[in-house]
């Protein structure tokens, strides 16, 4: 399914799928997706809620944005079983 996503959702999504099944931590999320890296906890928060409901909706028991209590966020990628 197709969906709409702003820039900086479709970076973020870029630096999931580069590290798919792998946690990527917050700042390494501000550093690759914002040219300063000068970004809130609040507003990266915000951006990655969005995210996860545009994959939940075109993607669903596919890919699930799992947080990753302490250490930040790691896209899952099921296979077919």
């Amino acid at each position: 399914e197709v969906f709409k996503m702003s820039a900086t959702e479709y970076r973020l999504l870029m630096v999931f799928i580069r590290n798919k099944n792998k946690t990527v931590d917050r700042e390494d999320l501000k550093s690759e997706c914002w040219v300063d890296g000068k970004v809130t906890d609040n507003s990266l928060n915000r951006h990655i809620h969005s995210l996860r409901s545009k994959l939940k909706k075109a993607v669903a028991n596919k890919v699930v944005l799992e947080t990753v209590y302490g250490e930040g966020f790691k896209l899952n990628v099921i296979d077919k079983l």
